[in-house]
């Protein structure tokens, strides 16, 4: 990504951002869940299970989005916690934990033996959000799930790996333990599950939800470059999309019937931080942004982009007599 992503060539990874973008997205949603806008992630505490590619995009983001809102760089990693096979990452590791990773290591001078499990990681952090994204089925325990219950009024699950076999834990877990009081949100797909009448929803976190109108804002642009601030900008846009109903039954991302007009919510957000950033030499497209501006409203700019948006139509291929 680092190689190519300012070659001039219109490149991003999704591994990295798309998830990190979808991940936080559904945070962001999570907060609307809990009747909070977005400036209440700073009060959270989240630990980040895997820190492979996906694990690393996504905590380098929730940092961003921390300092974002107010805190420090330093603040903001006071409330991140990284988890991987050896267990809590702190800098009593050293070299053993790659570079780019050791930057968000917490700064304990307890060795790393002393938290060598989830739940005792847990139990001292006491986390309000769980993400995972380590392809480890179960590595959610019933305790684990028990222990973020009793720390929390709201606590928010996020197992993130796929296929569903490798879900950290599954809705029914959550459910089961938690009740209402959960928000959920996995990487794979879940069934709604009913608690003493009321249907919980379990939403997906998916990637779909982010590249393609990312990919559409940045295409159009035409500015060769898909910057930090843009994929934050399609983070934040998504939530927006968010209807009162899908809040009151604990969706977090939109439905996915929507996902034309999402995407193209998302383009939109993606275009207006390119121009912002002096990254849209497409002069058509800037046309459309200052009469956007002119008028106050950005329907020039989705009216553009809805005419360059594919629509998969096509005619029968069957001969009617």
């Amino acid at each position: 990504m680092d190689r190519y992503r300012f070659s001039g060539i219109t490149t991003f990874n999704d591994d990295i951002q798309g998830t990190q973008a979808a991940a936080t997205a559904g945070l962001l949603g999570a907060l609307r869940v809990k009747g909070q806008d977005a400036s209440a992630i700073v009060q959270e505490r989240i630990v980040v299970c895997g820190c492979g590619s996906a694990g690393l995009g996504v905590s380098n983001m929730l940092v961003k989005m921390l300092v974002r809102h107010g805190l420090s760089v330093e603040e903001a990693k006071s409330r991140l916690y990284m988890f991987d096979m050896e267990g809590l990452v702190t800098t009593a590791r050293g070299d053993s934990v790659d570079g780019t990773i050791l930057e968000l290591a917490r700064s304990e001078e307890a060795t790393v033996r002393d938290k060598d499990d989830l739940l005792t990681v847990v139990k001292a952090a006491k986390p309000s959000v769980l993400i995972g994204l380590t392809g480890t089925g179960g590595l959610f325990t019933e305790e684990v799930i028990q222990a973020m219950n009793e720390c929390n009024d709201r606590p928010i699950f996020m197992p993130m790996s796929n296929p569903t076999s490798r879900l950290e834990c599954t809705h029914e877990d959550v459910r089961r333990i938690c009740g209402q009081r959960a928000i959920y949100m996995s990487g794979s797909p879940q069934q709604d599950v009913v608690v003493d009448s009321k249907v919980m929803c379990a939403s997906q976190a998916n990637n779909i939800y982010i590249f393609p109108g990312l990919a559409l804002g940045a295409f159009l642009s035409e500015g060769g470059v898909v910057t930090d601030s843009m994929v934050i900008a399609a983070t934040e846009s998504l939530p927006e999309m968010l209807e009162p109903e899908d809040s009151a039954m604990g969706r977090c991302y939109p439905k996915l019937d929507r996902i034309r007009d999402v995407s193209c919510h998302v383009a939109c957000a993606v275009i207006k931080q390119a121009h912002a950033d002096g990254n849209v030499v497409n002069p058509l497209l800037m046309r459309a942004i200052h009469r956007s501006a002119q008028v106050g409203d950005d329907m020039a700019i989705t009216a553009y982009i809805q005419s360059h948006m594919w629509s998969p139509n096509y005619d029968s291929p069957l001969v009617h007599e």
